[in-house]
């Protein structure tokens, strides 16, 4: 929101117009948890008129404050976590289903 309220007190920062101010933004929570309602957020806010640092702001009220509180490399290890968390999960579902085609198999 600073860079934008920067851009946009510069002279000529018309120029510079609230969709190139914002297009970098509209990806930062891409895959979060309420990634998607982020983009939609800050998409109807500009639609409406509000500036780019208003509109930010009031997209990131809908993202929860531990994913708004990670720095990049804390977001790296955070992403490599849940990967590795949904891997285990999958590998899981894989097993206990080999298991109940097992258990089925055996019973006829």
């Amino acid at each position: 929101a600073g860079y934008c309220d920067r851009e946009m007190a510069r002279e000529g920062a018309f120029v510079v117009g609230q969709i190139v101010l914002a297009k970098p933004a509209l990806g930062l929570f891409a895959g979060e948890k309420n990634g998607r309602l982020f983009r939609r957020v800050m998409d109807e806010s500009m639609k409406e008129g509000i500036p780019v640092p208003q509109a930010l702001r009031r997209a990131m009220t809908v993202m929860e404050d531990h994913v708004l509180d990670l720095n990049p490399a804390e977001r790296e290890v955070f992403d490599a976590e849940m990967r590795q968390a949904k891997r285990e999960a999958r590998e899981k579902e894989e097993r206990d289903a080999a298991v109940l085609a097992e258990v089925e198999a055996a019973k006829s």
